[in-house]
C-alpha cells in the first residue's frame, strides 16, 4: 500500500474498543452539549479531548469547562446524567489524561499528570470522593529536561486487575495502594490476556520469547518459548488476543518474522507463518495504529511480506488460513 507521496504506508485500525462509533459520536457531542464543555483554547501537551472509555454503564471522558479547567466528566448517557467528577485536586487547571482504562465495571484508572514532575494512577468511580491516586508515579529527579509525558503506559486491564510497566517492571494493580506492586520474576514484555488470565513476553534469551503465564506474587509459569529461532536484539514482540487464543507476532534481526499462536498450553502454542519482512508493521519501520484487530474468531493484521509492502492479512490460527487479505496498492 503506497501514500499519496508514493511512500508505501498502511494504517489498519479496529473500532472494538470504542463505545460509540461514527455518527453516534457526533450526537453524543452535539445534541447533549449544544453549550460546548470547552471553549476554543490551546491544549496542553499530550492532551486526548473526550476519550471516551465505557466503564459498565457509564461514559467516562475528559474535557475543558469554563472554570473547571480539564478534568474527568461521566455521562450515563443523559444530559442530566452527565456531570464533571473531578481536577484531581490539582491548583494547576490544565491536568492531562492518558490511557483511560476501565478496570470492571464500576472503577476506572486512568494515568494523569498534575504537575510538571507529577504523574500518578488514579481510580474513579465518577465521584469526586471516588477520584483518589492509586501509585505515584512522578519522576524522582529533575533533569531540566521538560516531562512532557508519563513514565508508565499501556494500562491493560485482564481479570479484574490492570496491568501496566513501570521501566523493566510489570506491576498488577487491583485499584488501590495496598494491591499495587510488582507481579513478575521475568524481564517483562507485551502484556495481553484470554479468559481473563494474563500472559505476557519475556525477553530473557538471545533466541525468542518465552510467553509466560501470570500467578500470584512472583509466580509465574513460561508456557513455551516462542520462534525459538529468530534472534532478537530488542523487544520485537506482539500479543493479539481473539477470543480464547493469543497470537504472537516476533520480528527478528535480517528482516525474519514470524506469527504464532496459543491457547495459554505447552500443546497448544504453534507457529502460524514465517516470512521474510515484518508483522505488525512495515519494513521500513512504520508501525500502524491499532494494527492487529479480531474479526469473529480470526485476525485481521499488518503485515509486509517484502514484496506487497504493508498490507492487511488475514489468520484463523492455521497456516493454510493464514494469507494476504487484498493487494490494496499492487
Amino acid at each position: 500500500m503506497r501514500a499519496a507521496n508514493g511512500a508505501r504506508s498502511a494504517r489498519l485500525t479496529s473500532n472494538s474498543h470504542l463505545v460509540l462509533h461514527g455518527s453516534d459520536y457526533w450526537y453524543f457531542l452535539f445534541h447533549f452539549y449544544r453549550e460546548p464543555i470547552y471553549p476554543a483554547q490551546t491544549m496542553p501537551m499530550g492532551y486526548r479531548s473526550f476519550a471516551l472509555t465505557r466503564v459498565g454503564a457509564r461514559l467516562f471522558f475528559n474535557a475543558e469547562a469554563p472554570g473547571l479547567g480539564y478534568g474527568l466528566w461521566t455521562s450515563d448517557g443523559t444530559a442530566e446524567g452527565t456531570r464533571f467528577a473531578s481536577r484531581l485536586n490539582s491548583t494547576d487547571l490544565s491536568p492531562e489524561y492518558w490511557d483511560l482504562t476501565a478496570m470492571n465495571d464500576m472503577t476506572l484508572l486512568f494515568i494523569a499528570r498534575t504537575g510538571r514532575l507529577n504523574y500518578g494512577i488514579y481510580r474513579s468511580d465518577g465521584t469526586e470522593a471516588g477520584t483518589q491516586l492509586v501509585k505515584d508515579i512522578s519522576y524522582q529527579g529533575d533533569s531540566g529536561a521538560l516531562r512532557l509525558y508519563p513514565p508508565v503506559s499501556g494500562l491493560a486491564a485482564i481479570g479484574g486487575y490492570v496491568y501496566f510497566h513501570d521501566g523493566l517492571t510489570l506491576m498488577q494493580t487491583d485499584g488501590t495502594p495496598a494491591g499495587t506492586g510488582t507481579i513478575t520474576q521475568f524481564l517483562p514484555g507485551p502484556v495481553s490476556g484470554i479468559g481473563g488470565q494474563a500472559y505476557f513476553l519475556s525477553l530473557s534469551q538471545p533466541y525468542g520469547f518465552d510467553l509466560a503465564r501470570v500467578g500470584s506474587y512472583m509466580n509465574d509459569t513460561v508456557v513455551a518459548t516462542v520462534a525459538p529461532t529468530l534472534y532478537l536484539s530488542g523487544s520485537e514482540g506482539h500479543l493479539a488476543p481473539v477470543g480464547a487464543r493469543l497470537f504472537i507476532a516476533v520480528n527478528g534481526t535480517g528482516g525474519h518474522a514470524e506469527l504464532w499462536v496459543s491457547d495459554g498450553t505447552l500443546a497448544g502454542t504453534l507457529p502460524v507463518l514465517a516470512l521474510r519482512g515484518r508483522l505488525f508493521g512495515q519494513s521500513d519501520g512504520v508501525v500502524g495504529e491499532r494494527p492487529a484487530g479480531a474479526f469473529g474468531a480470526r485476525l485481521v493484521f499488518l503485515a509486509d511480506d517484502g514484496v506487497h509492502g504493508g498490507e492487511p492479512w488475514v489468520s484463523d490460527g492455521t497456516p493454510a488460513g493464514t494469507f494476504l487479505l487484498k493487494d490494496i496498492n499492487p
